[in-house]
């Protein structure tokens, strides 16, 4: 039987295939994913609340960055300032969903990149307990499932603007769901 672990490390693999410019899509996606969990974070400890505020705008511009228009906003920069000064910063207790929008979404702003953990990390430990009031059980295999699809997609296909918007509403579709 094959884990879950070996298929995210095949996913991996994939993606690292890909062009730079998927990869760039990809790891907007899985941005784009974390969406809902960081609202929902924010919700919970008013020191994320600024960053989720941000995030929207930040995800809009990656979104144009990845269909070929210049970054042209500070937007990573101000991302980038709530980042957590270290492991103990009051910003990552309880939940590392502020990690995709004030790390790997600003360095995704500046250049193409490969970030493929976020979500699937944060539905584990969400599933291993640090929200024992919610079962996320299923939720880091639907984001596996969630990639797998989205690297089919840039396999098979150009990345074009049509591709992105595709990539884009599955990326929401499934945050929400994560959240949900």
């Amino acid at each position: 039987m094959t884990s879950l672990l070996s298929i995210r490390n095949e996913l991996y693999e994939r993606a690292g295939r890909l062009s730079p410019a998927a990869q760039r899509v990809l790891s907007v996606a899985v941005a784009q994913r974390s969406l809902a969990l960081l609202r929902q974070s924010a919700e919970r400890d008013e020191v994320r609340r600024p960053v989720a505020d941000l995030a929207p705008e930040g995800l809009a511009v990656a979104w144009a960055v990845c269909a070929g228009a210049p970054a042209g906003s500070d937007v990573a920069d101000r991302l980038r300032a709530y980042g957590p000064a270290g492991p103990g910063d009051p910003i990552l207790f309880d939940d590392q969903s502020v990690l995709a929008f004030v790390q790997d979404l600003p360095d995704l702003i500046d250049e193409p990149g490969l970030y493929l953990g976020g979500v699937a990390d944060l539905m584990f430990s969400r599933n291993m307990g640090d929200f024992p009031e919610r079962p996320y059980g299923s939720g880091e295999l639907l984001e596996v499932a969630a990639q797998a699809f989205e690297i089919e997609l840039l396999e098979r296909e150009p990345v074009t603007p049509e591709l992105i918007e595709r990539i884009r509403e599955h990326a929401t579709a499934v945050g929400e769901a994560l959240a949900g």
